[in-house]
């Protein structure tokens, strides 16, 4: 929960909860954490499943681009999704691909 917030903050308010990320106390009771690494938790998502969203989504497009070396303008094939977190994120990629074709015609 935002404690606090800097004068020049408009996304957040005191008393929102958060979740993001930072490089150094997030194992702390609380932290000061620049506002641009955070993010408000969804209505319709608790705080506990909100930062899993974009963490998993993180490690499927590091997957592709590091580890695949999928490169804009491919095709990727997913053959199946498994988990809560997994299948909403594949919406994220279609566009992405969409985005990508429509730049490289």
């Amino acid at each position: 929960m935002a404690a606090a917030v800097g004068k020049d903050v408009t996304a957040l308010r005191p008393g929102d909860e958060v979740f993001g990320q930072s490089t150094a106390g997030t194992l702390a009771e609380s932290a000061c954490v620049p506002a641009d690494n955070l993010l408000s938790v969804p209505a319709n998502l608790s705080v506990v499943d909100a930062p899993v969203v974009p963490t998993s989504a993180m490690a499927a497009l590091q997957a592709l681009r590091k580890i695949a070396n999928v490169r804009p303008g491919q095709t990727v094939l997913v053959t199946s999704t498994s988990g809560a977190y997994v299948r909403p994120n594949l919406p994220p990629l279609r566009r992405t691909d969409r985005s990508s074709r429509k730049k490289n015609r």
